[in-house]
């Protein structure tokens, strides 16, 4: 990597990274480069009219006749609030829907192509939790609950810092050997959280937010029985 930053090859080099939010702060990390100006381009949600050239240009390169199934797909592309991959998985649940029907597109069952994608969605969500993120759900639901616009690293960090520990169970923890800096790095690191150039940290996915929200919520107390 010196090597390179050194300009040992003697050629002209363009060292191109892709990855989640924290990718420009590990190339700094190692020395490589300074990014130039306008050279990073974070992942966001599409536009609602891009969602919708997407699925139209999508149907009509496969030939695909107009109607309730092009409906269907903006409709979920919106319920995922348009974020790329989600739309691709809605436009593949139609495809194995229309290869399942033989493509008569007459017998189409969208309510299975609409389970089908939300199962998709899932999958790609728990793809991006890791363990420790898993083990302190609680912990992290209520800071991405308490996640607001315009907030910076600090304040998130002293969020996490007063959070940590509010309840008896372990999921309310900071996972063993983390700080609050460790922990808001891990977040950034596995997509949750993403700073802009001005560091104004938000999560990029918005149905990402509420699915770390959703899955940890605290189960309500089971009422009372009476004597």
């Amino acid at each position: 990597m010196r090597s390179l930053h050194n300009a040992a090859y003697d050629a002209p080099l363009v060292l191109v990274l892709a990855g989640l939010g924290d990718t420009a702060q590990r190339a700094a990390d190692l020395g490589l480069s300074r990014l130039a100006r306008g050279a990073v381009h974070s992942l966001s949600c599409l536009h609602p009219e891009d969602s919708a050239d997407l699925i139209a240009g999508w149907g009509r390169h496969f030939r695909l006749p107009q109607g309730s199934c092009q409906d269907c797909m903006r409709a979920l592309a919106a319920d995922c609030d348009h974020w790329p991959v989600h739309v691709q998985n809605a436009l593949s649940a139609l495809a194995e829907e229309i290869v399942a029907r033989e493509g008569d597109m007459r017998c189409l069952d969208l309510a299975r192509v609409s389970g089908r994608s939300g199962k998709l969605q899932e999958y790609y969500y728990a793809s991006r939790m890791s363990p420790r993120m898993h083990n302190s759900d609680y912990l992290l639901a209520a800071v991405m609950r308490d996640l607001r616009s315009g907030m910076k690293s600090g304040e998130i960090m002293d969020a996490i810092n007063e959070l940590a520990g509010t309840g008896t169970s372990i999921r309310w923890r900071l996972p063993k050997g983390m700080d609050e800096e460790d922990y808001y790095q891990h977040l950034v690191h596995h997509g949750a959280l993403q700073a802009d150039a001005f560091g104004h940290v938000s999560c990029p996915l918005p149905s990402f937010r509420r699915y770390m929200v959703r899955m940890g919520e605290p189960p309500a107390p089971a009422p009372e029985q009476a004597s």
